[in-house]
């Protein structure tokens, strides 16, 4: 009896001991796994290649590029924090093949590829603000300069993911890594998978950008972004100083707050209230002065051309001299073609930014020349 007690604890760290060795099979499969995944650890140039295409994280671009210096910054930044743990290696001799268990620590690649879509949906509205190419936008080397100044100014936390490595041995019985579309996204915290999420922004989160961005432009910008040329269809001089007064009302007064959202998956819907100037006032102010100089004999002595003139001056002051606001409240259609939720920008929208002087202003004239002539 005291030898049996005495033999339980040796035979115990003989059991753990046996638990704790790996076979010379499992042995060679880890040290290839540690051989591969140190050199991405060690921020290796030449490793993220073998295993990561540059092109492959933005597939949607279908644009071939040659690795630019910003496409080595990401990977080098986003593998600074890069860790790995072997959590389990099974062989199957018979097969030769063998599955190895890891569990990966990465930044936070969902909170990156969400910040990227924000940024680039917001690049894509300004590049039309600035009157420039949106193609520029899409371009590789233009996704990849957006998500180095995202790693670069942001910090991410690190999260922890668990992918299975598949290995294979060779004629000369060398262990090797089968590399694949899976392993790829893996490695880089499921990233090239959360890019092409087309739900990465929620139909709230696209609409918060795309008010979000209107408030930071500058009058110009917002001039340039609506096409106020357009919307009021006209190269009229005085016109477009009516245009330019309507942004300058709208750049003071805008603001918005998001009061509902309805999503099925495919379609969605998003209420927002939106703050903007008081157009109503405006129109209201402007017809009673046009309608007390028509009144009077100037209106006759100026002639046709001369009460356009007018006008259009009363117009341009009526809305410069405004200081009244007013909010609405409309809802957005939107709809999700597989890429990203985009907006409907319907005639509901335009007036609730503009109300309806985008149209009355455009046909002033019209009706104040009808006026007059009854």
């Amino acid at each position: 009896m005291q030898i049996v007690k005495h033999m339980l604890p040796v035979m115990l760290a003989f059991t753990l001991l046996l638990a704790g060795c790996s076979s010379p099979e499992e042995k060679a499969i880890k040290e290839v796994i540690i051989n591969e995944l140190d050199l991405l650890k060690d921020l290796d140039s030449g490793a993220f290649e073998e295993y990561i295409s540059y092109e492959e994280l933005f597939s949607q671009s279908g644009e071939d590029a040659a690795l630019s210096s910003e496409m080595k910054d990401v990977f080098d930044l986003f593998f600074k924090d890069f860790n790995y743990k072997i959590m389990e290696v099974t062989v199957d001799k018979k097969a030769r093949t063998a599955d190895a268990v890891i569990r990966l620590t990465t930044i936070d690649a969902r909170s990156l590829a969400a910040d990227f879509a924000k940024v680039y949906l917001k690049e894509e509205m300004m590049s039309t603000a600035h009157g420039e190419d949106t193609d520029s936008v899409s371009s590789l080397d233009n996704r990849y300069q957006l998500l180095r100044d995202l790693l670069t100014s942001n910090s991410y936390e690190k999260v922890e993911t668990t992918c299975s490595m598949h290995l294979s041995k060779t004629e000369d019985k060398t262990w090797i890594i089968r590399k694949d579309s899976a392993l790829e996204n893996n490695l880089v915290g499921n990233l090239i998978s959360c890019l092409a999420d087309p739900d990465i922004l929620s139909p709230k989160d696209t609409v918060t950008v795309y008010f979000d961005t209107i408030k930071g432009m500058s009058e110009e910008e917002m001039s340039r972004y609506f096409k106020m040329q357009n919307l009021l269809n006209t190269e009229d001089t005085q016109k477009n100083q009516i245009a330019s007064a309507l942004v300058k009302q709208l750049h003071k007064h805008f603001d918005y707050k998001i009061k509902d959202v309805s999503d099925d998956g495919y379609q969605a819907s998003v209420t927002v209230e939106i703050t903007t100037f008081d157009s109503d006032s405006i129109m209201d102010s402007y017809n009673r002065q046009f309608e007390e100089y028509l009144a009077t004999a100037d209106a006759v002595i100026d002639g046709e051309e001369g009460r356009l003139d007018k006008s259009h001056q009363l117009l341009l002051t009526c809305i410069e001299e405004n200081t009244a606001s007013s909010t609405s409240t409309i809802t957005i259609p939107m709809n999700n073609d597989g890429v990203s939720w985009k907006m409907e920008m319907g005639k509901n929208l335009e007036e609730a930014l503009f109300g309806k002087l985008s149209s009355s202003a455009a046909s002033a004239e019209t009706d104040s020349e009808e006026e007059s002539e009854e």
